[in-house]
């Protein structure tokens, strides 16, 4: 996936919701390398499902709704969503922590799961 683009990734993507069993995909809202802020977006229309862009808080409803606050030309807009759904958030909607190293040490222990597709 060296050269991928948006539509690679998404495509990736779409393989890994099929072989799960998932209600929100939650997407960064763009790239640092290709910066195009497309990829969620493409992930929801091949899958056929609802995207709300840009968001900057997720609020679970109930296990079929969410209601998501999003950045929009005009301000803050409040959506709900039904699930399954596809949300890009942006970098504000997380607050950054430190690891301790206990928990670095233990994480280089754990085996990653490798998926191959066709």
């Amino acid at each position: 996936l060296a050269k991928a683009d948006s539509a690679a990734y998404a495509k990736v993507l779409k393989k890994v919701y099929e072989a799960g069993d998932y209600d929100l995909i939650i997407t960064g809202k763009q790239a640092q390398d290709t910066d195009s802020g497309q990829t969620g977006i493409m992930l929801a229309e091949y899958l056929g499902l609802p995207c709300v862009s840009n968001v900057i808080a997720i609020d679970v409803m109930d296990e079929q709704h969410v209601k998501v606050t999003r950045l929009g030309d005009a301000g803050t807009e409040i959506v709900e969503l039904a699930l399954p759904a596809v949300v890009t958030v942006d970098v504000s909607i997380n607050e950054p922590r430190l690891p301790q190293m206990r928990s670095i040490m233990m994480a280089k222990k754990k085996k990653i799961q490798v998926q191959k597709f066709q």
